[in-house]
Formats: structure tokens, sequence, C-alpha cells
């Protein structure tokens, strides 16, 4: 048996690695140009979590709040896939106080916070939310200000789970931070 001396000059292997580095690249790019999913542009959702606020207590005891459980609802319009308005409510379920300097404390009753929120998207599921908004309850109106980011992990059939973690700027100097777990569903 005789062996066929190789053929192939360094050139031809090279230009078939390239080819097929080329070919590779392309076969990629075609599975990313996959179907898109269509926009949803609603989206509706419940949450429940707590809130941290450094300087309160609880009103029938004076012993200091690590948390405040809450739950809330919001509704979200999505122009695009990247800004959206979102409209979000929630309520503190716990009596407290807040103690804004040594002499002044406020009282806070099951108050309820509404705020208008400028929706981002920077990534198909990452959203970063920011917006003005007030807190009512029985004492005292609250002008509030809150930031944060959510995640929406999909379920199934447009359902998502929304892990949510927002800081929350109260008037009287006073902040906290929120976190939540939500269920949503976009239409």
């Amino acid at each position: 048996m005789t062996k066929t001396p190789n053929t192939r000059t360094k050139p031809d292997r090279l230009s078939a690695l390239a080819f097929m580095i080329v070919f590779m690249f392309l076969g990629h790019c075609s599975f990313g140009q996959q179907e898109k999913k269509e926009l949803k542009h609603h989206q509706i959702y419940f949450i429940i979590g707590h809130i941290h606020i450094p300087n309160s207590e609880l009103e029938s005891d004076g012993s200091e709040i690590l948390l405040i459980p809450g739950w809330g609802f919001g509704y979200e319009y999505h122009f695009t896939r990247k800004i959206g308005l979102g409209l979000k409510a929630e309520m503190e379920v716990s009596n407290y106080a807040l103690r804004t300097d040594e002499q002044t404390t406020i009282i806070r009753e099951n108050p309820i916070g509404v705020i208008l929120a400028f929706l981002y998207k920077p990534w198909k599921e990452l959203e970063f939310f920011v917006g003005p908004g007030v807190e009512y309850d029985e004492n005292e109106t609250l002008r509030i200000f809150r930031i944060g980011a959510s995640y929406e992990l999909e379920i199934t059939n447009n359902w998502v789970a929304i892990p949510e973690i927002a800081f929350v700027q109260k008037e009287i100097h006073t902040s906290g931070i929120f976190f939540g777990f939500g269920i949503g569903k976009n239409f």
C-alpha cells in the first residue's frame, strides 16, 4: 500500500478553517433569528413582601421593628419592549411610629402607598422603575419616592413570577428597603 502525499497547502487549510468558522458563526446567528414573541403591552400583578424602615418602632410597645409586612398590586403598560409606565399600590400591614428626630414621631396606621413609575427594561426580563407617589393613612399623607428593580421569570402561558427590591424615600427624611415576590399576567 502506498501513501499518497498530502497535496493540500497551508493556504488551503487556512481557507477551509476560515470557511468552517464563518459557517459556524452564521449557523449560530440563524438560531438568534428565531421568531420573536409578540409584545404584551399590559401586565397586572399581585405582590407580597416586607419593608425595613430603620427608625420605626411598634406603636403598641415601642419595640424596634425589623420588618413591616405588606402586600400590593400593580398595572404596567409597555409602549415598547424597553419603556413603559406603571401604577403601583402597596399597603403596609402594621401600626408603627416613625422617629423623624429626637422629639418628633409620626404614627402610621396601615399606610397605603401609590406611585406612578417610569419603567425601563435594559434586558428582556430585568426591569428598573422609578417614580413619585403618595402614602396615605388616617393621620397624615406623605410624599414618597421609589426606585427599584424587578426580574420577570416566565412560568407558563404569559404568567410570570416577579421578585422585586426597591428603595423608598419618605417625605420626612425616612427611608426604607422593600423586598417582595409577586405573580403577574402579561396580556
